[in-house]
């Protein structure tokens, strides 16, 4: 019987429509930004939301951007193929130990 190697099938985002229609094209709007600063090296979402409030963007909503929203917009990001999206708890616990100092 022969063996058959399927390709990893990408799913798409489905697109949606309504008020989920709304925030992602709010999310392609800001996502631009968003990465710059992330391949910067600003991987925190707490600092990356000190960024972005400090750099005057807003966000979805029009009003300044709180941890859960932001974390929202990276998760659709990554859906949508614009970004990293967020850290993972195993990569977040890498980078602590990583600037840990050595004793």
């Amino acid at each position: 019987m022969p063996v058959v190697f399927h390709e990893k099938i990408k799913k798409e985002a489905p697109v949606r429509k309504g008020r989920g229609g709304g925030f992602d094209s709010a999310v392609k709007k800001r996502a631009p930004f968003i990465a710059m600063l992330q391949a910067a090296g600003c991987r925190d979402i707490r600092e990356l939301l000190r960024q972005l409030n400090e750099a005057g963007l807003t966000a979805p909503s029009g009003r300044p951007f709180s941890y859960g929203t932001l974390r929202r917009v990276l998760l659709r990001m990554k859906a949508l193929d614009l970004g990293p999206g967020t850290r993972t708890k195993k990569e977040a616990k890498a980078a602590r130990l990583a600037a840990k100092p050595a004793l």
